[in-house]
Parts: C-alpha cells; structure tokens; sequence
C-alpha cells in the first residue's frame, strides 16, 4: 500500500513539474490570433481560412481580462512566413494562436496551436476533423479550450457571451463569411459578388443580424468610391437598423449607424451617441473607435471645417 501511495505521489509530482515548465509563470492576459492559413488543394477556400480566424477574434475578445489584438493588426502578419517569435514581440502579446485550414469536399480539417512567444513552445495544440457543417461547433470548441488552458474565470454569462452564434444555419454563415471575403477586396466585381453573398445570408436566415451589418458596413465605406453615396448611404442605415433591431447589443452595427450620422446626414451627437453604445475595448470596437477619430484627429477645426462644408454642400467630401 505504501509502495503504491508513493507511486501516485512520484507520478502526480512528476506531472505537475512538467505542466509548470510548459505553462510560462506569469499569467497570459494578452493574445493574438494570426490568420489561419489555407491548406487545402483550392483556393476558393480562403473565404474559410480567412473568416474563422475573424470569427475566433470577436468571440475571443469578448472574455473578460483578455486583450485580443484587433483584425486590422494580426491581419498585417497574412501571407508572410509564419514567425511566431517576431509577431509576439511586434504585437505585445504573451500568447498567439497559429492555424491550418484543410478542406476537400465536405470534409473539413483544423489544426490550432497555442504558443509563447517568448521561448516559441507549445502551450497547447489541437487537431479537429469534422464536416464543414460543423464549422460553428469546432470555433465554439477552440474558444473554450483557450479559455480554459488559459485559466480565464468564466461567469455564465460570459460564457454565453462568447459562444454566441448569430445564425444556427450552417449554410448562411458559410454565405457570410463569402460575403465579407469578396467585398473586403475593394474591387467593383469583388464587392458587387460580396455584397450579393451577404444578401444570400440574409434570404436563408432572414434574422441573421451579422449578415446585415455586414451590408451595412461594405455600403457605408464603398459610398463615393464605387456607389453612389445618396443610393448607397441609407441602405446602408437601414440594414444597421434591421441589424440592431435583431440585436441591439450588436457593437459593430451601432458603429454603423454611428458613420452614417458622421459621414453622411452630419447629425454629431446621435453619431457620438452611436459610437458610445454597447462599446469595450476589444475587435468590435474598431469602427466606433474610428467614427471617434473623425472628432478627434486634426482637432476641432476640421470639425468646424467640416460642419461648414456639410452646410454648403449637403454632403461630405469623405464620402
């Protein structure tokens, strides 16, 4: 018996020395998801690679007491040769999530790995193999792992909050995520075939708030360039407002909202009143933050600047 118990004593004690040399001593209150990179034989299959690395940025940015670096910032690091060591240091993160996309028919194949940047070891690593229908299910499942291997303290509702699924429809998220793929190219035929992908989103799953913001938002920052801004400027404040009607704790669609006001019918204190609304300081704040920069970046001047012209013109010279 004796023999035994020291045993188990000598096995768990081995097994502690080991967790606590693969697990950095001070505490990872920082991360940063690097684009996920396609492996698969088509590359029409970047849409995939490209919108589950988005997807596991905004539900892991809504865990308390974790800093998630924004789209704008881990996307800089696409297509260059993966170095784990150098985006940690260029981004300021104690952790980085690295990934790899396969998918062939049906089938659908992730690999994620969880390093330290510091020393470039693996804090953890998971392979999931599943049909492409059970997309949403295997980012729920990542989510939770890198909550737990990161020893996040999780209420109910911040577990809920960050497992949040806009559409149950595997069909209109695989649409949304086309959409946003195509118009986030900037060309009229990409944007044109976004922008259709996302209204596709919205005929199969007719509740579906992303896919609305997500025409609000490609209408909001195309207007001028490639449409009209009087044609596409209040569709895209309807679509914001179908979205917050479906979801009014939706941040990004309160930041649309928030442009229109701005950008379009100079209305500046519902627009501050927008981008105030249901704001933290995480990936979903990118566009308030940047409706703020309009008030905020050449100083009150450009404001009055602004203001002015809107008066002579009835539109802005940014949009």
């Amino acid at each position: 018996m004796t023999v035994a118990l020291i045993a188990i004593v000598t096995l768990v004690a081995a097994a502690l020395v080991l967790w606590s040399r693969s697990w950095p001593a001070e505490s990872i209150d920082s991360l940063a998801v690097l684009p996920f990179s396609n492996a698969s034989d088509n590359p029409d299959a970047e849409y995939l690679s490209d919108g589950i690395t988005e997807s596991l940025i905004n539900s892991l940015s809504r865990m308390p007491k974790l800093k998630v670096m924004s789209r704008s910032a881990a996307f800089r690091f696409k297509g260059r040769e993966s170095d784990v060591q150098a985006a940690g240091r260029e981004l300021g993160v104690r952790a980085v999530l690295t990934g790899r996309v396969v998918l062939r028919g049906d089938d659908l194949s992730i690999s994620t790995e969880l390093v330290d940047p510091k020393d470039n070891h693996q804090l953890w690593g998971e392979h999931y193999s599943q049909k492409l229908s059970e997309v949403l299910s295997v980012q729920e499942e990542i989510g939770n792992r890198i909550a737990e291997k990161l020893r996040l303290q999780l209420s109910g509702e911040d577990k809920q909050r960050s497992a949040k699924r806009y559409t149950q429809s595997p069909e209109a998220y695989q649409l949304y995520l086309k959409g946003r793929y195509h118009a986030a190219k900037f060309t009229k035929d990409e944007t044109d075939k976004g922008l259709e992908y996302l209204r596709q989103a919205i005929a199969v799953d007719p509740n579906y708030a992303l896919a609305y913001d997500g025409l609000a938002y490609y209408y909001a920052i195309l207007d001028d360039w490639l449409f009209p801004p009087r044609e596409v400027m209040p569709l895209a404040k309807a679509a914001a407002e179908k979205a917050l009607q479906l979801d009014d704790t939706l941040a990004e669609a309160h930041a649309d909202v928030g442009a229109f006001h701005v950008f379009y019918s100079w209305d500046w204190p519902t627009a501050e009143r927008a981008e105030a609304s249901d704001c933290a300081e995480s990936e979903l704040c990118i566009r308030s933050r940047n409706i703020r920069m309009v008030f905020d970046s050449d100083g009150s001047d450009r404001g009055r600047d602004c203001r002015a012209q809107a008066s002579r013109t009835g539109r802005s010279s940014l949009v």
